[in-house]
């Protein structure tokens, strides 16, 4: 949700990660800077001493970064992996045009908009997800 993120082994990185390093680098600043622009995170810095690649090939600077892509750190990882934290339904990867909900969660969905509680579950829901969120981020790598 920041508009600026750093991503490396770094102390005052956003995420910290462990850094697959080339002889004589440095694991104090960050891999992989990412910025806003116009609501699209953006790649805005790499560093040179470390192989970065975006779903498979080579990443330039000023990249956009969509919902699903997967960057890859050195030759073996890590890797992350892109999702937005939004109130709609995931993206089946390669179906951009609209989004998939299994029939199995549209059945339990219609049937918990039936009852009287069906806001005290989306309240739970939406908390627990950004408190899982907030705990993953702070997981230091």
């Amino acid at each position: 949700m920041r508009d600026r993120i750093s991503i490396g082994a770094g102390e005052d990185c956003d995420v910290k990660i462990r850094v697959p390093l080339a002889a004589g680098a440095s694991p104090n600043g960050p891999v992989i800077e990412l910025a806003r622009v116009n609501g699209v995170y953006r790649i805005t810095s790499l560093d040179s001493n470390v192989e970065v690649k975006l779903n498979g090939r080579p990443v330039k600077s000023n990249k956009g970064i969509n919902d699903g892509d997967e960057i890859w750190i050195g030759p073996s990882g890590p890797s992350i992996h892109f999702f937005p934290i939004a109130a709609s339904a995931a993206l089946v990867p390669g179906r951009r045009d609209g989004a998939h909900v299994a029939p199995f969660i549209e059945q339990a969905a219609m049937e918990a908009s039936a009852t009287a509680r069906r806001d005290d579950a989306k309240i739970f829901l939406r908390e627990f997800t950004r408190e899982l969120v907030r705990e993953i981020l702070s997981w230091s790598w």
